[in-house]
């Protein structure tokens, strides 16, 4: 569990890898408790089996590297990214409503059949590309 932005993020990693360590006590969780680089952050993703992130940036340095990923929402892009790439998570509200068990389980389960959220990413950010593309050609022949 990696706070990206330290100062704002780590007493909620915090509070989030008690919680999971609660939830299962087998889970060999590391809580990276120091400010990182940016290029830190990403070696340690690259490394890892999953990724528990709440920062959007974060959530894509995961999808890209192909480890398993469980989201925290805070904020509605960062569900809005995950439910498009059939990706769980939990929003920030729900773990200290109890919900966070179930959630954990269908992460669990999901992970145990594969990375469905790979497929469904690049397959979006191709998608992305060519009407990026498209785009470009149309304003390309209206300014000539």
């Amino acid at each position: 569990i990696m706070p990206l932005q330290y100062e704002q993020d780590i007493s909620i990693c915090q509070d989030f890898s008690n919680i999971l360590s609660g939830i299962d006590s087998n889970l060999d969780i590391k809580l990276i408790d120091k400010k990182c680089s940016i290029s830190d952050f990403y070696s340690i993703i690259k490394e890892s089996k999953a990724l528990i992130a709440m920062r959007f940036h974060a959530i894509i340095c995961g999808l890209m590297s192909n480890v398993e990923l469980f989201g925290i929402s805070y904020d509605p892009k960062v569900e809005i990214l995950l439910k498009q790439c059939n990706g769980c998570y939990i929003k920030t509200s729900e773990w200290r409503e109890n919900k966070l068990y179930d959630k954990y389980n269908d992460w669990s389960n999901k992970a145990k059949t594969g990375l469905t959220y790979r497929i469904d990413f690049f397959k979006n950010v191709e998608l992305a590309r060519q009407n990026l593309e498209k785009i470009v050609k149309l304003l390309n022949e209206c300014s000539d």
